[in-house]
């Protein structure tokens, strides 16, 4: 093949720096490739044993036939590594900043003759192409055999390095057979002891919920088994009306109490008050699914117990029901059938069965591949479907079969809960806020709305918490589906309340992939109305909304911010917030006990934090006393294990380990490192998992017997792995703190 077809087979565009050197290194001297060639190349690169052959070869992919490596040459390389992973860098900081910081800084240190303190500015051998790729992992100048022991052993660099060609993986070099570590296993009352510590809150009042709903229902299945037996009713339908009386109570119970977890503006209030510590807050949609799965539970059983009532009574002469029941009187002498009359033709039977039907759509919808497919359905849905169910239990009783009502003793506590609740919602709308210059739509995959909004005066939020917000001219668009007409939407504030105006970062997401429509409209509306230069539409403000993060400022030594995706938003607000804290307090004479932020930041792809750098930006330039640690982990990108990538690996690695020429030493006595070459910020990137319980031993060992906070906010999945770290680590900061994104 010749050079465009084996392009092609990389999955390069034309004119590749690397398609280009691959393709010299493997045809040698032949006008075009052959298989021969081919096959001498995978068992030529196949039988590397050490790290110089490998790096080696990453030398000639970046510099081709050439004895040495130019500045260019390096810059081209790290574009095909930035175009690989679809990442919208900006076209100066590729051709003119990173060549300045090749030639001003990486160049002459590696290039360095310590004797004569002559260097390179614009070129680098072999050799010296050696020391950058082992300076980049340590500060030293080392050997060849340390170099071996710090890539091979503890890092993997080398001996994971691949080549994706025809879509299959080329291992570069013999890789060392590691021996799979034998899995210890932990004994169970360790394990047990473990989780309880972790869970001990929510443990507490599980236990308190199921004792409570054991002893309701065991109350009515025991008055009916025994205490009323002597009605008569018991002998007749058997222990159907015993499982009937018992999942009737669980209904009433779990229907009702489902209200008590949503009732948020409530608890955001409880959360300022001494009671917070002392209830599991922070889960609230936990327990909100744990209930409602109760409720489902208890109607299943309550179903199949009428089952065997109705079916047991459907064989009683019509007199005998008569005497058995208060409230129905038959005056056929025709047996009642089990369909025609009970099932149907009884208030009980008709509302049974209609609860059936609802009940089946409503947690149909509440299942998470259909929330996966489209939210504001199941929202629409749950909202909707709710009141019917209420009303359907009431009637479903009102027909009095066997016992009064009692529906009303269980939903009375948490329905005066819950219009609390709505009187301090009320209380919180009708905030209009006008959308600033600053508001823009950033071309971002997914596309970001930056959503600007003047404070409206009297409003005041919280570092961390989100507030729901209404655009009537996003509202009529044509994207909005039927189901998802409601007013308001929820969106984490990504401001600080220090500042004068309230942000949002908003992704968009269009019909057709699982979203509402209402995002995409806010879009369209922002974009034509900056196009056409007229005033923004107006917005109404909601909230604020949440309490999981509101004592992260209570003489805490150090923070440790866990995020997933789009779970960094809130921890921005935090950071900026407690930035200016510090600032004022030093201002004042009264400085705060924090000194340390860790910011660690897991996300798929690359390319999915490109929307959120102007927060990262604002960050870095407010924090003038080094106080923040942002780390930032890729898990999927190929990263260090592609040879596309690895140039960039490298780089980032290097400009990691050394100190920015002219950097002031902070209090802890280390000097400024070089921004990344990707984010233009102080947030190291590693291409890698998040090290979970590798981070927290160490932050713990730094900080022991320190006031540390510690954190998380992200995907459920996310979350689950947190807390298993975490609590393999040994909980050094206490409670983990930890709230989900759906």
């Amino acid at each position: 093949m010749n050079l465009e077809e084996f392009e092609t087979c990389l999955g390069e565009k034309s004119g590749s720096i690397l398609a280009r050197n691959a393709f010299d290194f493997i045809r040698q001297d032949s006008p075009r490739m052959d298989f021969s060639d081919f096959a001498t190349f995978m068992k030529t690169v196949g039988e590397y044993t050490d790290s110089e052959h490998v790096i080696d070869f990453m030398f000639r992919m970046i510099a081709g036939q050439k004895e040495v490596m130019t500045a260019d040459d390096f810059v081209d390389a790290i574009g095909v590594a930035v175009g690989s992973i679809k990442y919208p860098l900006p076209k100066d900081r590729l051709e003119v900043d990173l060549k300045e910081t090749m030639t001003t800084h990486v160049i002459p240190f590696v290039t360095m003759d310590k004797e004569t303190g002559k260097h390179e500015t614009d070129k680098m051998t072999k050799e010296q192409f050696h020391r950058f790729v082992a300076t980049a992992f340590l500060q030293d100048d080392i050997g060849e055999e340390k170099l071996e022991q710090e890539l091979h052993s503890k890092d993997g660099f080398l001996t994971s390095l691949t080549m994706s060609i025809f879509k299959n993986q080329i291992h570069i070099g013999k890789a060392e057979k590691k021996s799979r570590r034998e899995e210890t296993k932990v004994p169970f009352l360790k394990n047990l002891k473990k989780n309880f510590v972790l869970h001990k809150l929510n443990i507490f009042w599980f236990l308190i919920y199921m004792l409570t709903l054991f002893g309701v229902c065991g109350e009515r299945a025991y008055y009916y088994s025994h205490i009323a037996e002597v009605g008569g009713l018991r002998q007749v339908a058997g222990y159907g009306v015993t499982v009937t009386r018992f999942a009737a109570s669980g209904i009433m119970m779990n229907f009702s109490f489902v209200l008590f977890p949503v009732a948020q503006n409530f608890w955001t209030l409880v959360h300022d008050t001494p009671f917070g510590g002392f209830l599991p807050l922070d889960n609230y949609l936990e327990w909100h699914i744990f209930i409602g799965i109760m409720a489902l539970l208890y109607s299943i059983l309550h179903t199949l117990g009428h089952f065997v009532n109705f079916y047991n009574l459907a064989t009683q002469p019509n007199f005998d029901i008569n005497c058995l029941f208060r409230e129905v009187y038959i005056t056929s002498h025709k047996l009642q059938s089990f369909a025609g009359y009970w099932l149907f033709g009884t208030m009980t039977g008709c509302t049974g069965w209609l609860l059936v039907v609802v009940l089946v759509i409503f947690y149909s919808f509440a299942m998470p591949i259909v929330q996966s497919k489209g939210k504001a359905y199941f929202k629409a849905v749950h909202t909707t479907l709710y009141p019917v169910i209420m009303l359907l239990i009431i009637l479903h009783g009102a027909g009095m079969l066997v016992q009064e009502p009692q529906f009303y003793i269980y939903f009375l506590p948490p329905a005066l809960l819950f219009l609390i609740d709505v009187l301090i919602r009320i209380s919180h709308t009708g905030y209009y806020a006008a959308m600033t210059s600053e508001t823009k739509v950033l071309a971002y995959s997914p596309p970001v709305v930056q959503l600007i909004l003047k404070k409206p005066f009297g409003w005041k939020y919280r570092a961390g918490q989100h507030a729901r917000i209404s655009c009537p001219a996003a509202q009529l668009g044509r994207n909005i589906i039927g189901a998802a007409r409601d007013k308001f939407r929820p969106f984490t504030i990504s401001s600080a309340p220090s500042e004068s105006t309230v942000s949002f970062h908003i992704e968009v997401h269009h019909p057709k992939n699982g979203g509402s429509g209402w995002t995409q409209n806010l879009m369209e509306v922002i974009a034509r109305t900056k196009k056409i230069g007229a005033e923004f539409p107006p917005v109404l403000i909601d909230g604020p909304y949440g309490g999981t993060y509101q004592h992260y400022d209570e003489d805490n030594k150090a923070l440790v911010l866990f995020a997933s995706g789009i779970g960094m938003t809130p921890f921005a607000s935090i950071v900026k917030d407690m930035l200016f804290k510090i600032k004022v307090g030093k201002a004042i004479g009264r400085p705060l006990a924090l000194t340390h932020i860790f910011m660690l930041w897991s996300v798929r792809e690359l390319k999915q934090t490109s929307w959120f750098l102007s927060a990262l930006e604002e960050i870095d330039r407010i924090d003038v006393d080094g106080i923040c640690h942002p780390l930032m982990f890729v898990s999927r990108s190929g990263g260090k294990s592609d040879v596309k990538l690895a140039p960039l690996y490298i780089l980032e690695r290097w400009l990691g380990k050394h100190s920015a020429p002219g950097a002031e030493e902070p209090k802890d006595g280390e000097p400024e490192k070089f921004k990344t070459f990707l984010t233009g910020t102080r947030f190291r990137v590693h291409f890698e998992r998040l090290p979970m319980k590798k981070m927290i031993t160490k932050i713990g060992k730094d900080f022991k017997g320190e006031n540390v906070g510690c954190y998380a906010c992200g995907g459920p999945g996310f979350l689950a792995g947190l807390r298993t770290a975490y609590s393999d680590a040994g909980r050094p900061f206490g409670q983990l703190h930890d709230e989900p994104f759906y």
